[in-house]
């Protein structure tokens, strides 16, 4: 028969062994569903280091830390199965590619997985989902799929960092990208030029023909846009929407 003792040092046991075996799913179950008043009390013990990195390379604290929401959950000592490290779950290969000696040192794990975050952002052109993907599997997954990967991991991950970023910065989670409208990309948000319909007269024999420039066929919309993303155009391109 066990007793109380042996039960406590057997459930420590296991709180090490899990510790280093986590998936990340389990390691993050906690902050998933959380309210931003929830993650930013998480949050709170490395605040000054989050703040710091987000000056430092130029990207929302807040993005900062959704990823670590779906990381670590702010488990300083996390390990995955495949052996990232820490608060921002470093793999070796990207703790040594951006300096970082000690991956449980939550500010150089910080600093790090932030200046990552930025070189993705850079080397995506803005695009949010393709750098979040690529934090999760990797730059070159993106450039081999032309977008995010069909792992279901990945496709979580994108989903999870997004809906923790909206939740705790509405208005900087959407962002103006370049938009398709009648056929035509532009930004910003401006007016479309339209071609001005022009005459001329060309002689047939005794007659004479009138020809009007015609537009090309506007081509199919490719999706259609969301409540959030119409809210957003109405706002900042109130000359798209009839009066």
């Amino acid at each position: 028969m066990m007793t109380s003792h042996s039960i406590k040092r057997l459930a420590a046991a296991c709180v090490v062994f899990t510790g280093i075996s986590l998936s990340q799913s389990a390691l993050a179950a906690g902050c998933l569903s959380a309210s931003p008043l929830s993650i930013e009390r998480k949050a709170a013990a490395h605040a000054g280091v989050i703040s710091q990195a987000a000056r430092q390379y130029s990207i929302d604290r807040e993005l900062i830390q959704a990823v670590i929401a779906v990381e670590s959950c702010f488990n300083q000592r996390a390990v995955s199965p495949a052996g990232a490290q820490g608060l921002m779950q470093l793999m070796p290969a990207t703790a040594e590619r951006f300096g970082v000696s000690d991956s449980f040192n939550a500010k150089q794990n910080i600093l790090a997985g932030a200046r990552y975050l930025q070189w993705l952002l850079k080397r995506f052109n803005g695009n949010l989902r393709y750098a979040v993907a690529g934090y999760n599997a990797g730059e070159g997954r993106i450039d081999q799929y032309g977008g995010i990967p069909p792992f279901k991991e990945t496709q979580n991950y994108v989903k999870h960092v997004i809906a923790i970023y909206s939740r705790l910065a509405p208005e900087k989670a959407v962002t103006p990208k370049n938009t398709i409208a009648n056929g035509t990309v532009y930004f910003p948000y401006a007016p479309l030029k339209k071609p001005a319909n022009t005459s001329r007269q060309v002689s047939a024999g005794q007659s004479t023909a009138t020809q009007v420039y015609q537009p090309a066929p506007l081509k199919p919309l490719t999706a259609k846009p969301g409540r959030q993303g119409i809210d957003y155009m109405r706002k900042h391109a109130p000359h798209l929407f009839r009066q």
